[in-house]
């Protein structure tokens, strides 16, 4: 036997290299669910900053539909007083 020679017996060392393999195992499967997580963030960030930027167009919208509302009314308004000058 190597007891004597300092060596560790071979099952030793496969016992040593399992666990090191499960240690890095289990590091890989963390890093994959960090990745993902971080993954779905940007994803949800994104889909955050679309629904953002469609609020906003629907309001550029809105307010253009006001002011075409507006400028019809106006436009009424005035030849309304043209028909009431005429009329006279």
């Amino acid at each position: 036997q190597n007891a004597g020679s300092g060596e560790a017996p071979k099952h030793e060392d496969e016992a040593k290299q399992a666990e090191q393999e499960d240690e890095e195992a289990e590091q890989e499967v963390e890093e994959a669910e960090q990745e993902e997580e971080a993954e779905q963030e940007d994803e949800a960030e994104q889909e955050d900053e679309e629904a953002e930027k469609e609020d906003d167009e629907a309001e550029q919208q809105q307010e253009e539909s006001e002011q075409e509302m507006k400028k019809k009314w106006m436009r009424q308004q005035s030849r309304r007083r043209e028909w009431q000058q005429l009329e006279r």
